[in-house]
């Protein structure tokens, strides 16, 4: 039972190229006297821990931090599955975010607009920010999930990252980044000859990354502080905010042998100000690849708009990596990828970046892993995107402000230790 357990958290993360976890189960044998029968023998805690020192220049000259998540993200998570017969059974998985330089746990999100006629909460807090479901399974017809989950594209998109979608090698930094879903239902598949496929709904109201976040702590309020709900006398489209936030997504993934493919996809509203029209952006995403035996490689192409008129997102990118095992004990990974901003383009102004990636890693054990990892930025004079991880461009990466023809580049080295638990 314990290994199928340690399986399912590895596979939950998606962390294929990763060292396997090593979790412990609280059962009725851990010394608590007379409450010991309270704690369930499938109890599963796992995380990991990953620091590092970083040295770059993000527009404000060479700086030192020593900063996480340069090789793996890092998390601590709960976990526990019953076996309620015949197949079927019943599981919850709870995961927070860890800042092990500080010392923090969970995200906190602040929202403090003030422009006329939008919405604001102040500060609202997620401790299981990464991950916080209750479901049913089986092997007949997959898995139905509720809660906060990980999107059905992401699940798609992460394969194609070999830099498992942490650190400044990572080609999720030129994304339009769904990692997560509140409010949400999702359906995994079981395999059908090696082909899965994933469904996600959430429901309206997503918080405050859509600019109404009543789900999540707070009253609706102006920017005067007044309170606006539900009341439609002062303008608020009752409807928008039922609608804000909603989305619908999907996937597909294969394995057969040494291909891979995925394709993922979905579909979000949102709602920045009190009557206005709700905008529907459009997302969606395909990579394949290939294991030749001495190299692993994978290829992506990921698109994403909006239905505004004239359209005022409207970009893609494509990227290519390779990840190359050194015997058993440690690989290095290589990435590429570009990013054209069809509006900026069309309106005269360079709207494209380009990143480079690349990472040593060496195993010192199935649950411990040193790595080094340098990646660089090249924005154009219309762009200023950063490095995933890595701190945010300031001073002279504004775009168009004291940059060179070819725009700012940010440039980034660390080296680190990732270890699982």
């Amino acid at each position: 039972m314990q290994k199928k357990l340690i399986a399912l958290a590895i596979a939950g993360i998606g962390f294929a190229t990763a060292p396997a976890y090593a979790q412990w189960s609280a059962g009725p044998d851990v010394g608590m006297g007379q409450n010991a029968n309270a704690l369930p023998a499938n109890l599963t805690m796992f995380g990991i821990l990953d620091d590092n020192i970083e040295i770059g220049n993000s527009g404000n000259g060479t700086a030192e931090r020593v900063t996480s998540s340069g090789y793996l993200t890092q998390r601590f998570g709960v976990r526990g599955i019953e076996d309620l017969g015949n197949g079927l059974k019943a599981d919850f998985w709870l995961e927070s975010s860890l800042g092990a330089p500080l010392g923090t746990a969970g995200a906190g999100v602040t929202t403090t607009s003030a422009a006329a006629g939008t919405k604001f909460t102040g500060t609202t807090y997620q401790f299981w920010d990464r991950n916080a479901t209750v479901g049913l399974s089986s092997p007949t017809w997959g898995a139905l999930n509720l809660g906060r989950t990980y999107t059905a594209w992401f699940a798609a998109y992460e394969r194609s990252d070999y830099f498992n979608v942490a650190g400044v090698g990572s080609n999720y930094a030129l994304q339009l980044q769904s990692t997560r879903l509140n409010n949400a239902v999702r359906w995994d598949s079981p395999s059908w000859g090696g082909l899965k496929l994933a469904l996600d709904y959430g429901f309206g109201d997503q918080g405050a990354a859509y600019g109404y976040a009543t789900s999540v702590g707070g009253t609706c309020t102006n920017a005067a502080g007044a309170s606006i709900c539900p009341s439609t006398a002062t303008g608020l489209n009752t409807a928008n905010v039922l609608q804000s936030g909603r989305e619908v997504g999907a996937a597909a993934m294969y394995d057969n042998g040494p291909w891979m493919a995925s394709a993922g996809y979905r579909r979000a509203n949102s709602v920045a100000a009190i009557g206005a029209s709700v905008v529907h952006t459009t997302q969606w995403s395909v990579n394949g690849g290939y294991n030749f035996g001495i190299a692993k490689v994978n290829v992506n192409y990921s698109a994403w708009n909006n239905d505004i008129n004239p359209r005022s997102v409207d970009k893609n990118t494509w990227s290519v990596q390779g990840s190359i095992p050194i015997g058993t004990t440690s690989k290095v990974v290589l990435g590429y990828q570009h990013l054209k901003d069809k509006v900026l383009d069309g309106a005269g102004v360079a709207g494209d970046a380009t990143q480079w990636g690349v990472q040593y890693a060496y195993f010192l054990s199935k649950r411990t892993t040193l790595y080094t990892t340098y990646g660089r930025m090249q924005n154009q004079s219309g762009t200023a995107y950063a490095l995933l991880n890595a701190p945010a461009l300031t001073n002279n990466a504004a775009p168009g402000a004291a940059q060179t023809t070819f725009g700012f580049a940010q440039s980034i080295f660390n080296f680190g230790i990732a270890h699982l638990f």
